[in-house]
């Protein structure tokens, strides 16, 4: 068995690396999702959004941070469903508690945007595209 130097090790590893990288790439990258996606997005989008005025949510106009608390919010229940076994949610029974939790926090941010007029649709297709050409595990945090 070869011995490598510290040189040819570096080499190998970035080698490694490199592939893992582009296979990572292949597997995500954008797919040919189709064109409407944006329009049907923004139509969701846009029904949460008036069913939230119609509820009485906008009467007034909300800030930021109010907004930001309770999409946290949403996501403090969700922990608390996966701490507690992650049960059926109550008014959605054929979904555990989490997943129903999830799209409370994804209504919020779709009701949020549409109010503000910020393009979630697109900046979310644009945001993926990005992620898919970072390095593998980029940051170099631990999570």
């Amino acid at each position: 068995m070869k011995h490598l130097t510290a040189g040819e090790y570096i080499a190998a590893q970035q080698e490694q690396i490199d592939r893992l990288q582009a296979e990572l790439e292949e597997k995500t990258a954008m797919v040919n999702f189709p064109d409407d996606f944006v329009t049907t997005f923004r139509m969701m989008q846009s029904a949460v959004h008036n069913n939230a005025a119609a509820h009485g949510w906008w009467e007034t106009d909300r800030n930021d941070g109010e907004m930001i608390a309770l999409m946290h919010s949403e996501l403090s229940e969700a922990l608390e469903y996966i701490r507690h076994g992650n049960p059926n949610d109550d008014h959605c029974p054929e979904f555990n508690g989490a997943v129903t939790e999830f799209a409370d926090v994804i209504i919020r941010i779709m009701d949020t945007c549409h109010q503000r007029g910020w393009p979630l649709a697109e900046a979310i297709l644009a945001k993926h595209e990005y992620n898919v050409k970072r390095p593998y595990k980029h940051g170099g945090k631990a999570f």
